[in-house]
């Protein structure tokens, strides 16, 4: 009898062990929290580093330790791909500040801002080779900027620069790629550069252009001629046909006979007031008053533009006073 009692009561103890066991521990956190810092940790250092392709660099923090601030100084990581560095940060929690931990986050891989604008870049050309300038690239969370470089060209292409475009609400970049040359530009010429040749007895100066090639703009310079007797030099230009621009090749051309003068009796009103301002590569040409014949009185007729022609000066036309008749001679280049 008191053999299965004593087995009663040592089977009850254990079970009762057991039982107690089972039950999650309990902590009051409390005493924890009041050895954790209640005022806020200094101003975080300003650290020195630099960029390093295929690493991040995590900054450094201050960090708790027995019952003082201690610094810890930042470091460099490997990139993670599809990955973006959360930096750590410190929390104020009911009184006390907590730390939490910096981490590896999920990476937004397409920028919702547009890249901001592109930097000017120094460079020289290279026969056989094409400059691809820099551009932004998207890592990491953030703009990044990737240098130019140069390429060795690829005959009958181009080089078509790369571009990021908004699409549903996401930047997307298009990267460049090496294309077929367009035969005939599509764009205008940049503006003439200004020479300055000089002056050559018996010779004319014959100015530079822009010329197509290879899918771009070449500057060729100027060069000069030989006069020819009783010819003037017509410069070529770029003119736009059906959309894209045809060089028309320049040429020698007698001269034009000097136009015939206008005679009228009242004298001409004072020439308007022009500021044309300036624009490289072209000769401005005055406005001036021309008479109407069909309403008998003065029109205004409005200055231009025109090309400089080698070694030639545009003369202004004027009225000269004839007796007792004004005349007008057109102007012309000398």
């Amino acid at each position: 009898m008191r053999r299965h009692f004593f087995r009663f009561i040592v089977a009850a103890v254990i079970g009762t062990s057991g039982l107690a066991a089972a039950q999650p521990v309990e902590r009051d956190h409390r005493h924890d929290r009041d050895w954790g810092p209640r005022e806020a940790p200094p101003p975080v250092r300003v650290e020195r580093y630099e960029a390093r392709p295929g690493f991040v660099w995590i900054s450094g923090h201050w960090q708790w330790n027995r019952g003082r601030y201690d610094w810890v100084n930042g470091h460099y990581e490997r990139e993670r791909a599809g990955k973006r560095w959360r930096e750590g940060r410190w929390d104020l929690r009911d009184g006390v500040y907590v730390w939490v931990d910096g981490g590896w986050g999920e990476l937004d891989l397409r920028p919702t801002v547009a890249p901001p604008a592109l930097r000017e870049e120094q460079f020289e050309h290279r026969p056989g080779f094409v400059w691809v300038r820099g551009r932004w690239d998207w890592r990491n969370g953030e703009w990044q900027w990737v240098a130019g470089h140069y390429e060795k060209h690829r005959h009958g292409k181009h080089w078509r620069e790369a571009r990021w475009e908004l699409r549903d609400g996401g930047y997307t970049l298009v990267d460049g790629d090496w294309e077929d040359m367009p035969a005939y530009p599509v764009e205008a010429p940049p503006a003439l550069r200004v020479e300055s040749p000089g002056t050559r007895a018996g010779f004319v100066w014959v100015t530079g252009r822009w010329d197509w090639k290879d899918g771009e703009w070449q500057w060729m310079n100027g060069h000069w001629e030989r006069e020819r007797a009783n010819m003037i030099w017509n410069p070529g230009a770029w003119q736009l046909r059906d959309g894209r621009y045809v060089w028309v090749e320049g040429s020698w051309q007698a001269p034009a006979p000097p136009p015939a003068p206008v005679y009228v009796q009242p004298a001409p009103p004072d020439p308007r007031v022009e500021n044309p301002g300036q624009r490289a590569g072209f000769v401005w040409i005055r406005g001036h008053y021309g008479w109407n014949s069909a309403t008998n009185s003065y029109d205004w007729v409005n200055g231009h533009w025109e090309r400089p022609r080698a070694n030639r000066t545009w003369v202004d036309g004027r009225w000269e006073l004839r007796g007792n008749t004004w005349v007008w001679s057109e102007g012309y280049w000398r």
